[in-house]
């Protein structure tokens, strides 16, 4: 309900010449959040401890195991891998091949921190007996290069 009530004299030009007053509603207690605001508040609540949570371990990754995280991503950046080829072979004016490609394997290892690894080539025969249960033994198909006229080919 609103009243008005006019003043006898003037304010100028800034203030108008009627003064109107309403009905405040009486303060009560806590509200009873009851449907959709109910289900806000719940939704703001659950937001913002996963936005906590998330914070949490934005700071644990970065500043607790940060100089960890930088060492294992430095070692995972580039990995070398060597891919063999076989070679090409010659042949003579007939059509004759001067040399062959025979399959065989690079054993690489045991590895030392320290010294680079110990690398051999042998055939399959040869790799087949080799005992290569241990760990750091690795295996690399690769091949061997037979000449069929070996001295001949000076």
């Amino acid at each position: 309900m609103l009243k008005r009530f006019r003043f006898r004299g003037s304010f100028g030009k800034v203030f108008g010449d009627n003064v109107s007053l309403s009905k405040r509603r009486p303060i009560s207690g806590p509200k009873q959040l009851t449907g959709w605001g109910a289900r806000f508040t719940l939704l703001y609540v659950f937001l913002i401890g996963l936005f906590f949570l998330l914070g949490v371990r934005l700071l644990h990754l970065t500043i607790v195991a940060g100089a960890q995280n930088r060492v294992l991503s430095e070692g995972n950046r580039i990995r070398t891998v060597t891919i063999h080829a076989p070679r090409g072979i010659f042949y003579d004016r007939r059509g004759v091949p001067l040399v062959k490609n025979i399959p065989a394997y690079r054993v690489t290892g045991p590895c030392d921190k320290q010294e680079a690894c110990s690398t051999k080539l042998v055939t399959e025969e040869e790799a087949r007996k080799l005992n290569l249960s241990r760990d750091s033994v690795f295996l690399e198909h690769d091949f061997l290069r037979e000449y069929i006229y070996p001295y001949e080919m000076a």
